[in-house]
């Protein structure tokens, strides 16, 4: 904040502030006065204390840490309140590469990825958090953003300043980013240059909070899809995250909880299970054993057409049969399935099947879209 006082050239005596004289200069609806002695200030208060302040009028700004004021954080679930895919993901010994909480790439090897409750007789560990990863033996997890342009710096422009914080009750070994392929096959990836760890900047309980604030000091290739963290722990203990944020700016701003039905949408632009009960049935009205088809909307269009997976009487990869009653009727034999003809697209899925040795009146399936990156 600037004061342009008036010149001591135009006082009297000139180039002093003497008592005679009372120079003044307002800014911002504040005016100090000088008594001859000293400055006083008047007016309404125009100024906001670094250490914090209440506003009693309305404040208009044009941006906040560089970025939006609403959806600042780039991570999809990063409380981790989602689950789709299940809560538990064993390796049986093996190495776990595949998706775990929506969103969240577990590449780990010898180690159980879970969902970890963090609230303990009825109270929250972690204040305003209720879930996170948890590890048994080292977490490796990535995480990938959807660049809205593929092959471009799309909305992380070159330059441009974005800061990573997360909790954890473990310190990663290894935390990087940059442009890749995808999360799972990492393809042409063109890291950041900032491969500092990040540093710890609050602590609540057995939790700490860590920050690190990287700059886009690169472009994405041709075949680049997302941004990609990498959170790597190599050491053996037991290890769980949770509120994680990716936003704009060099400062690591409270986590911005969402409301949970839309983080559900978001998550299911990427993948979606819907395979409880008869999720989805079609009557034909008369008993049939030809092919009957159906198709099922998507709650939300999806990244790209997803790979999909019927489930039915059968389980993974089968589709049940109605009776009259519209009831689950089995059927021993005969029976096919198939998605339709028509081409499945990111908003609806096609589906036929048949029984062609015993009538039905109908066909029910639940199903699994997979548009992740």
């Amino acid at each position: 904040m600037a004061l342009n006082f008036p010149d001591p050239a135009t006082q009297t005596p000139v180039n002093t502030w003497s008592p005679t004289s009372t120079p003044s200069a307002t800014t911002n609806g504040t005016t100090y006065t000088w008594d001859g002695e000293k400055w006083r200030v008047s007016g309404s208060p125009a100024f906001v204390n670094i250490s914090g302040d209440t506003m009693t009028g309305n404040l208009t700004v044009p941006s906040l840490n560089d970025g939006q004021i609403a959806f600042r954080n780039q991570i999809i679930n990063g409380d981790f309140r989602i689950w789709q895919r299940g809560n538990t993901f064993n390796t049986a010994g093996g190495t776990l590469n595949a998706y775990t909480a929506d969103r969240w790439y577990g590449n780990a090897a010898s180690t159980n990825v879970t969902k970890e409750s963090i609230i303990s007789g009825g109270v929250q560990q972690l204040p305003g958090f209720t879930n996170g990863i948890k590890a048994d033996t080292g977490l490796n997890v990535r995480y990938g953003i959807e660049l809205d342009s593929p092959a471009t710096n799309s909305q992380f422009a070159k330059n441009s300043q974005w800061t990573l914080s997360y909790w954890s009750n473990q310190p990663f070994t290894a935390v990087n980013a940059g442009f890749t392929d995808g999360v799972g096959n990492l393809g042409a990836a063109v890291y950041f240059g900032n491969t500092a760890l990040p540093t710890a900047i609050e602590t609540n309980g057995g939790w700490t909070r860590y920050s690190k604030t990287i700059t886009i000091d690169k472009d994405a290739t041709l075949t680049n899809k997302c941004l990609t963290w990498l959170f790597v722990n190599t050491n053996s203990v037991s290890h769980t995250m949770t509120g994680v944020q990716f936003e704009p700016g060099p400062v690591a701003t409270p986590f911005e909880h969402r409301p949970i039905a839309t983080e559900l949408a978001l998550c299911q632009r990427y993948y979606f299970s819907n395979i409880s009960g008869r999720p989805y049935q079609f009557g034909s009205g008369t008993a049939s054993t030809t092919w009957m088809s159906a198709s099922a909307a998507l709650p939300q269009p999806m990244r790209a057409t997803p790979s999909v997976v019927l489930y039915g009487e059968g389980g993974a990869s089968s589709v049940g049969f109605l009776g009259v009653d519209g009831l689950n009727l089995v059927v021993a034999s005969g029976t096919s399935f198939r998605l339709g003809n028509s081409a499945s697209s990111t908003e609806s899925i096609p589906v036929q099947a048949q029984s062609s040795t015993t009538s039905v009146y109908g066909f029910w399936f639940g199903l699994t879209a997979d548009a992740e990156l």
